[in-house]
Parts: structure tokens; sequence; C-alpha cells
């Protein structure tokens, strides 16, 4: 019910040069590492920070030659590449969100 009356900010808040494989993975991963916080927050911000300090043509040129020159490969390189960016903007999103009272009255 919650999830249904926020889908307006939910999708304006991803940016739309996001490609739709990376909106599946970023949206419940981090708008549930957001919500949740603790230690599932601290690991998908590890994670994130990781994707961050890779160069950006480093890693799609490593798994082009390991996996081969496909083109499933250069899309989940690209989608790689740009996953902080969105997932960065909806862990800020959740966490906005809990910090209100009526969230914490829901919790209770």
């Amino acid at each position: 019910m919650a999830l249904r009356g926020c889908s307006a900010s939910l999708i304006r808040s991803v940016p739309p040069q996001t490609p739709a494989e990376l909106r599946v993975i970023v949206v419940p991963l981090d708008l549930s590492a957001g919500y949740v916080g603790g230690w599932t927050d601290s690991t998908s911000s590890c994670a994130l920070d990781m994707a961050l300090v890779m160069p950006a043509m480093l890693l799609p040129s490593m798994l082009l030659v390991i996996l081969g020159p496909r083109s499933i490969v250069a899309i989940l390189a690209i989608a790689i590449i740009y996953l902080p960016i969105p997932a960065r903007v909806m862990r800020a999103a959740a966490l906005l969100v809990t910090c209100n009272k009526h969230v914490a009255g829901a919790r209770s």
C-alpha cells in the first residue's frame, strides 16, 4: 500500500537514462537497504563504493576479455558502471523517508 502511494516519486527519483535492467536491480535493493539500515545498508554502500572506485573503462575491458565479445557482456558492463549513480539516489530517498515520524510509528 505504501509503495503504491509513492510510485510517482520512485519513478522520478531514478534518472531516465538509467537502463531498465539497472532499475530492476537498484530500486528494490537500495530501497530495502536504506529502510532496514544496519549491516545491509553498510554492505550495499561498501559494494557501491567499490563500484565507484573502479575506472570506467577497466571493468568493461576486463569483462569483455574474460567472458568474450558478446552483446550481453557489453550490456552488463555498462549496467555495472552506471549502477552506483541511481543506487545512491534511491538510498538517499529511502533514508529521508525512514526518519519521518509516520514511518517510525508504523514500525512500532
